[in-house]
């Protein structure tokens, strides 16, 4: 009944085509949120970064899927694959999801950007503990068994800390406070795998399982979470239990002569091997990637001595060859392959582990006068400047690790993607669920708006970025070394009370929203002016009638033409849609459902609502007009006029060109031998030319992925 229900609502009575629209509709709001309005300098590398940065977003918008449906009451309901019973549920479900990928980038980015939207998953997660009793370790359907960890307790716990809307607070602690205190059930069934171990020794032993650091360490990493999630509701001796917990488990591992992360015994003994060994307490890695948990990093710079020692780790973690031992996996993975082929030492951004290391970089630096980004190169020889440095390799990475066709390995649910994304808006969080904030990177573009509300809650054109990103000197394929960063015309990368640098607290930029600005400061650019230039409709007409637009200012204009022909076309669509009238019902067809609940779908009625989506597509086709006179420059300037001449030049040359080829082909087949047959090569073969499309790499457990 339900299936036949959704047919008749989404499918009936109407085209192909239209649905398809409605689809590409879906796609343009949601993408359209996170604005790249000025990429910088119109070129082949501009395109290339703004083709990266939309398929990451859109990749990390295709995860976690939705499973409610709406029934014949307007209720949403579920059928529930995380009850043993199979029963159909009231409200929100979630599925397919990797929290050990999903909790670095996936999430973040939501609760960034999309924070309604990520409050009604985290309700389906939480709608999963309540009818299987535990949080998924990885969902798909329901329960699977796959990686390690307890992450989901790091997304849930990120959405209470930051007050995602629709969250219930009370159920949130339930889940976490089972997965921190109880021992977990069968493997893949949810909750902490060798938990009696683990909360009796401090540690996961060797001895008992092969992914003992990676299990203590993500195990530790939750627990620091739900620890602060036990503050904030007043759960005092909870929050003590668990951050001793936290903290315990980093030092029970440390090598203090290595540097590193060890497998320990049940005995107490460190187990030696070489660090560049896959497994053996790894999972799908080696002591480099899994021995820098971000979670409490003044803690783990005490461990290693200071900032500095801390980050001279990292930084040889990059310049240590990329050799590997596949160890306790006895073959070559193609994760280790792709470590190698990056070229950046024990780097390997082909898998998730390493995702935050290099932002941990830019948090550790002290912020030196020889290290100061605006001042001109070369640096002092012996200057140590971890954030420069890393600056440098987030660059090649993103360069390197990213191309239009492929990424240089595990996708897993959008996080790749979403890495990309967040690297290119200078804004990565190293800890989500912790209160170490947003790590301040260098921007790919030179000015991005996120709107946080969902498409359609304010009208277009009135409602003000919720934050704006501007760098004037990024958007070129040089490197932009970051020196200050203002929030709102404030001094915000620097702060001599805070254990690290360059890093921006949620609620920090959250009481801000909607009208932050985030201004990057590098190279020659001035810290004059905290807020970006305004782009109001007026102001974007006027420019038209300004009497010289330079070259720069017009390849700019060219991004916002395309900007606002996507707008016009996405308005006259839902135009096209509201005013058409319904279809009548088939003969024999079921009585009309009771209409989708608000949010849903789209809405269908009133012709107020038409008339107002014609103002707003009259109004951005005033602004499109006077982006292209903006662009091609007033009517009878000396530039305007020098550049129609030169064009004119070009098209005539070009016409010509086009002319004389066209003879020679006619010449050529009037001449032509007449004999049939293809082109043989000199082995007999027809001479076609395949192309490969190297797509992203999936994961490869075994058969635990779906």
């Amino acid at each position: 009944e339900q299936a036949r229900l959704n047919l008749e609502r989404e499918v009936r009575g109407r085209r192909f085509e239209d649905i398809e629209d409605e689809c590409r509709l879906v796609w343009r709001n949601l993408l359209g949120r996170v604005d790249v309005v000025d990429p910088g300098p119109m070129n082949e590398q501009s395109f290339r970064r703004v083709g990266l940065f939309y398929t990451g977003l859109y990749r990390a918008l295709l995860f976690p899927r939705r499973l409610d449906e709406v029934d014949a009451s307007g209720k949403r309901v579920h059928y529930s694959p995380y009850d043993p019973s199979g029963r159909v549920h009231d409200g929100i479900l979630v599925t397919d999801t990797g929290f050990w990928d999903t909790f670095r980038t996936v999430y973040p980015l939501l609760t960034l950007a999309y924070p309604q939207e990520a409050g009604e998953i985290v309700t389906g997660w939480l709608n999963a503990f309540k009818e299987g009793s535990w949080l998924p370790e990885w969902s798909s359907p329901g329960y699977r068994s796959c990686m390690v960890g307890t992450y989901a307790d790091v997304v849930v716990g990120d959405a209470v800390l930051k007050g995602v809307p629709g969250v219930d607070k009370e159920l949130a602690w339930q889940a976490l406070a089972r997965d921190a205190f109880v021992p977990g059930g069968g493997k893949g069934q949810g909750g902490k795998s060798n938990y009696n171990d683990y909360d009796s020794m401090g540690y996961i032993p060797a001895d008992r399982t092969p992914d003992s650091v990676s299990g203590t360490l993500d195990f530790a990493f939750s627990d620091f979470a739900v620890s602060l999630i036990a503050e904030k509701l007043g759960k005092q001796s909870e929050a003590q239990r668990l951050k001793k917990r936290a903290l315990g488990a980093r030092e029970h591992l440390f090598d203090r002569g290595l540097g590193l992360m060890r497998p320990k015994m049940r005995s107490g003994q460190l187990k030696q091997g070489d660090p560049a060994q896959w497994g053996d307490g790894y999972v799908e890695g080696s002591a480099w990637h899994h021995s820098f948990p971000a979670y409490d990093l003044p803690g783990l710079a005490a461990l290693h001595g200071s900032n500095r020692r801390l980050a001279e780790k990292i930084v040889q973690m990059v310049t240590t060859p990329g050799t590997f031992l596949p160890g306790t996996y006895r073959n070559t993975i193609h994760e280790m392959e792709e470590m190698r082929a990056l070229g950046m030492g024990q780097y390997g951004h082909s898998n998730q582990p390493v995702h935050h290391i290099l932002w941990l970089l830019m948090m550790l630096d002290e912020a030196t006068p020889e290290c100061n980004a605006s001042a001109p190169p070369p640096l002092d020889p012996g200057a140590f400047c971890p954030r420069r440095l890393a600056e440098d390799f987030i660059g090649k990475v993103q360069r390197k690790a990213y191309g239009i066709g492929f990424y240089a390995g595990d996708e897993d649910n959008g996080e790749m993607g979403a890495w990309y994304v967040l690297a290119a808006l200078g804004l990565f969080e190293s800890a989500p669920g912790t209160y170490q904030g947003y790590t301040l990177g260098s921007p790919l573009f030179r000015r991005v708006e996120i709107h946080r509300q969902p498409f359609g809650a304010a009208p277009l054109g009135q409602e003000a970025p919720s934050l704006t990103i501007w760098s004037p000197s990024a958007g070129t394929e040089e490197v932009v070394h970051v020196s200050r960063v203002l929030l709102n015309g404030q001094d915000i990368g620097v702060d001599a009370n805070s254990p690290v640098n360059w890093a921006l607290p949620y609620e920090r930029l959250a009481v801000k929203m909607p009208g932050a600005t985030l201004k990057f400061i590098g190279g020659s650019d001035s810290a004059a002016g905290g807020e970006a230039p305004a782009l109001n409709a007026t102001a974007r007409v006027a420019v038209a009638a300004t009497p010289a637009v330079s070259q720069t200012e017009r390849l700019s204009l060219q991004h916002r033409i395309r900007a606002l022909e996507r707008q016009l076309e996405v308005q006259t669509a839902r135009v096209q849609k509201t005013a058409r009238p319904a279809d009548p019902p088939a003969a024999g067809a079921p009585p009309p459902a009771a209409p989708v609940p608000a949010g849903f779908g789209f809405d269908r009625s009133g012709d107020a609502l038409v008339e107002a989506q014609r103002m707003q597509i009259r109004d951005l086709e005033r602004q499109l007009q006077g982006a292209h006179q903006a662009r091609h420059g007033t009517a009878g300037s000396p530039e305007s006029e020098v550049s129609s001449g030169l064009a004119t030049t070009v098209e005539m040359a070009f016409f010509i060109l086009v002319a004389v080829n066209a003879l020679g082909w006619i010449l050529c087949a009037c001449y032509r031998p007449r004999s049939g047959g293809k082109v043989a090569s000199s082995d007999g073969s027809s001479s076609r030319r395949s192309k490969r499309s190297h797509l992203p790499n999936g994961k490869r457990r075994g058969d635990q992925m779906a």
